[in-house]
């Protein structure tokens, strides 16, 4: 479904990433996974179309996107959420208002709900509606639908960005760190939403520190190091990769 070739990036004489390489199956999750400084962001940012890479080409569904803008990236289908929470919290925003700007591409930030609910027809609002329902449901938020987005607790409000996510009906979807600021009991949940997205038949690509919750969910893991790609396989062959237990300090196994 997607394929990234051979893609480096520099910044001045710092080279962030050096060719790697790796492919996504359609309705798979893999992990990018690494230590801090490993390049992981720089190249989920070539991916969402946030950087343009020095050398390479990202192909998503045979279609080179490589260099494309982000709003051309997420039209394609590839939504992307952010390791930082961004929501539309402002003017008592509610968490079902951050959902509908999340339905339609046409929403863009700062717009009052009165022009939200101006821009579709009563026929796509009760659709969006319901699809809000739907995910909030999903995602466990129902009981928040109503109220004012800056009150949700920190947990929640990563879990309203995965939500909102889903709302845009993604092909991929580009999870930043989605286990950050989760109790054990909301990295439960989000570990079966994780998988529930997966049947949808939703790929995902995930950069995440959470060793436990990606040694459970991913398909597929890739290990980056000092820019470069170091390991690619199953979490089995991934804990027990050599390199990678290196990279990660000595650790005997990464997964605890």
């Amino acid at each position: 479904m997607l394929q990234v070739q051979k893609i480096s990036k520099m910044f001045g004489g710092l080279k962030a990433v050096d060719q790697v390489s790796f492919d996504i199956k359609k309705g798979s999750i893999k992990a990018l996974i690494g230590p801090n400084g490993a390049g992981k962001t720089t190249m989920f940012n070539i991916i969402s179309g946030n950087f343009a890479p020095t050398e390479g080409q990202v192909i998503f569904e045979d279609r080179a996107i490589t260099g494309r803008k982000p709003h051309q990236i997420a039209h394609y289908g590839i939504i992307r959420t952010f390791q930082g929470v961004k929501m539309f919290d402002s003017n008592g925003f509610t968490v079902l208002d951050n959902l509908l700007v999340g339905y339609d591409k046409r929403f863009q930030a700062g717009m009052l709900r009165s022009s939200i609910r101006s821009m579709i027809s009563r026929k796509e609002e009760q659709e969006a509606l319901e699809e809000a329902h739907r995910v909030s449901g999903q995602i466990g938020l129902s009981d928040w639908l109503h109220a004012p987005a800056s009150e949700l607790p920190c947990g929640y409000q990563r879990l309203l960005e995965l939500a909102r996510a889903l709302m845009a009906k993604p092909r991929m979807l580009l999870l930043d760190e989605p286990a950050a600021g989760l109790n054990d009991s909301e990295t439960k949940r989000l570990v079966g939403v994780l998988r529930e997205i997966r049947q949808m038949g939703i790929t995902i690509l995930l950069v995440e520190h959470h060793m436990g919750l990606v040694m459970e969910v991913s398909d597929d893991i890739v290990v980056m190091n000092n820019g470069k790609k170091i390991a690619e396989g199953s979490p089995e062959d991934i804990n027990r990769n050599r390199d990678v237990i290196q990279a990660y300090m000595g650790e005997e196994d990464i997964s605890a």
